[in-house]
């Protein structure tokens, strides 16, 4: 299999992503495209004349890909809004339409393990992908991870080690373990082979409604719009269609550097802001390239709000009867304020790619419900207790050696809110944020043995 960058044109055989000549995009190279289909194949492997061909000889799959497009019938009746709904895939994320092509590719080429950086979606697809060819799977993922992916991982059996406390840091982690023990390097961002899997949403898009005006996509690293931007340009190059939808992005409040580029604005978000899991990437590998689609195409780069995006999700599943993740509800508020910024114009019709299941990230659901039935100042005495155990513990531990039903986002919330009073405080040791009992935090531990 041949690589090559799409800016100068260097050679590579294995599917890294930039290249160490010029810094450009590096994509698989294709003598030549065609609309070449497999009618019988019930998975993105039909379209066969668009995809690498070497990876039909040793081809992973479990029929990801083919999601309904929905038109919707009560939020935006009045527009032609259509839902790409991810969540049908078999691992309930478009992030399958990936790891299918990067698998085969570690199959074809005999990898015996692979590593992925995750704050999610990726290694939940990559573990039962790898299970499924029978390939050692190491995945990395930051401090706060969902607990509905982190399950998806455990169950199809990865190796998983925390690192971090954003997407950025895990992935420099999985770059440094790849090259010191000889894994396979899997992650998203940093194999071609995820352009070529997730391009197929845009051939499908076309299948079913032709060349729509108009997609909104959330935006971490850019890797997703960037891949649906390649797959529509794949239809233009081709003759399948005479132009390339707006590619409009959006990001969370947290972080979003590439909105600021597209804007020609500073601000970058504030880590103090309520995270977007899945869009919290501080240096996206994307980013230019995305920028550069953004305005090229007439897009527009927004900006959702945590608490505007949790009342999207509601908002979503129960006009339109579909739950996803707060990652893929940023596409709603999106469109949103696209129609309040009066942008819509006639008959244009807008495709709100939605990325994932909500049975993923119920941590805020579980949150909302603990609040309700268990005593504050019970949880966090037994965090103290915990911590002051222990001596020094990171936040990820913490959650383990709870014995009560909470979630990964619940207790670094009460570790903030113990910080706060000062009965705890922090310290980065190497990588991790490590806490420990302050004296303060001890004297309350004192008063509150006595009580009991």
């Amino acid at each position: 299999m041949l690589f090559k960058c799409s800016s100068c044109g260097a050679d590579y055989s294995s599917p890294l992503v930039i290249c160490g000549r010029c810094g450009g995009i590096v994509r698989y190279y294709y003598e030549d495209l065609s609309w070449d289909l497999l009618e019988c194949e019930r998975s993105l492997w039909k379209y066969i004349g668009m995809l690498p061909k070497p990876l039909f000889k040793r081809k992973i799959s479990l029929e990801e890909g083919l999601t309904p497009l929905i038109r919707s019938q009560v939020m935006f009746k009045e527009y032609k809004v259509f839902f790409k709904d991810e969540t049908r895939n078999p691992t309930g994320s478009f992030r399958d339409r990936a790891a299918s092509p990067i698998v085969s590719h570690a199959a074809l080429v005999g990898a015996g393990k692979i590593i992925c950086a995750t704050d999610g979606n990726m290694g939940a697809s990559l573990s039962a992908y790898s299970s499924r060819a029978g390939i050692r799977v190491k995945i990395i993922v930051p401090s706060k991870v969902d607990v509905g992916r982190l399950s998806q991982m455990i169950v199809f059996g990865a190796d998983i080690e925390e690192y971090g406390d954003v997407i950025d840091d895990a992935i420099d982690r999985s770059i440094v373990i790849a090259g010191r023990f000889g894994y396979y390097q899997a992650t998203a961002e940093l194999n071609a082979l995820s352009i070529e899997g997730l391009k197929t949403m845009a051939f499908e898009i076309f299948e079913e409604e032709g060349c729509p005006d108009n997609i909104i996509i959330p935006a971490g690293s850019g890797l997703s719009a960037y891949s649906i931007y390649v797959g529509f340009r794949e239809l233009y190059d081709t003759g399948m269609i005479d132009r390339i939808p707006s590619i409009h992005i959006v990001q969370s409040e947290s972080h979003h550097p590439i909105v600021d580029t597209v804007n020609e604005q500073k601000g970058g978000g504030s880590s103090n802001e309520k995270v977007i899991k899945g869009l919290d990437v501080r240096e996206p590998l994307y980013g230019e390239v995305v920028s550069k689609i953004v305005k090229n195409t007439g897009g527009r780069a927004l900006i959702a709000e945590y608490d505007e995006t949790i009342n999207a999700l509601y908002e979503l599943a129960r006009k339109e009867g579909v739950f996803v993740e707060p990652a893929a509800a940023t596409g709603i508020v999106a469109m949103k304020k696209i129609i309040r910024d009066g942008i819509v114009k006639g008959d244009e019709s807008y495709v709100i790619v939605l990325t994932g299941s909500g049975l993923k990230a119920v941590d805020y659901i579980y949150e909302k419900m603990r609040r309700k039935t268990v005593p504050s100042l019970d949880t966090k005495t037994m965090i103290l207790k915990i911590i002051d155990v222990k001596g020094s513990i990171h936040g990820y531990e913490v959650w383990k050696n709870l014995s009560r039903k909470i979630t990964v986002q619940a207790v670094y919330q009460h570790l903030e809110d113990l910080e706060r009073k000062g009965l705890v405080a922090s310290k980065i040791v190497g990588r991790r944020r490590m806490f420990y009992v302050t004296e303060k935090g001890k004297r309350l531990l004192e008063i509150i043995s006595d009580l009991y």
